[in-house]
């Protein structure tokens, strides 16, 4: 856990979660929602950033993927494709 300012891709929106988490599995991630919840604390999950708006700013704590970002299955014939939370749009089109 660690905190850290966040910042929208345009940079007119900041805002700096008590927490930010950044867990590799989805065990992690349940772990987390438990803890957070029996604290009778928020928790928000975070994307890309790219909002114009405040509406990344609230209380509490926050959880991003990057340690989360594999593609996981790509069916050609079903036209499907199955990634974790964090995979970028980038990668999931290559």
């Amino acid at each position: 856990m660690k905190t850290a300012t966040v910042t929208n891709w345009d940079r007119t929106q900041s805002w700096t979660p008590e927490a930010l988490h950044e867990p590799s599995s989805e065990v992690e991630v349940a772990e987390l929602v438990r803890r957070v919840a029996a604290d009778n604390r928020r928790i928000k999950a975070l994307g890309s950033a790219l909002s114009w708006s405040d509406a990344i700013d609230m209380p509490g704590q926050a959880i991003r993927f990057p340690r989360m970002a594999q593609v996981l299955e790509v069916d050609r014939s079903a036209h499907t494709v199955r990634v974790q939370a964090g995979a970028p749009l980038c990668a999931v089109n290559d």
